[in-house]
């Protein structure tokens, strides 16, 4: 598969509630093609503040920025696709 990203290295997944079915089927379809992803949840349709998982998680992803193909935020009003 021609990626322009380094698919040697594992993607970034997260996502709030609305956006957990989507976040489901991103999964299966890098599973699918062998791909490694590190799911950062939410784990489940339960309602969660986006705010409280989104702001979290860009700390935690800072320091192994460079070590990420690139990640994926899904959220009820958007995507954000970013390398």
């Amino acid at each position: 598969m021609h990626s322009p990203f380094d698919l040697t290295k594992p993607i970034a997944i997260g996502s709030d509630h609305a956006g957990y079915d989507h976040k489901e089927s991103l999964i299966s379809f890098l599973e699918g093609k062998g791909l490694s992803f590190k799911d950062f949840g939410t784990d489940s349709k339960e309602s969660v503040d986006y705010p409280d998982f989104a702001h979290p998680w860009q700390l935690l992803l800072k320091p192994v920025i460079s070590l990420l193909a690139f990640y994926v935020r899904q959220c009820k009003r958007s995507s954000h696709y970013c390398q």
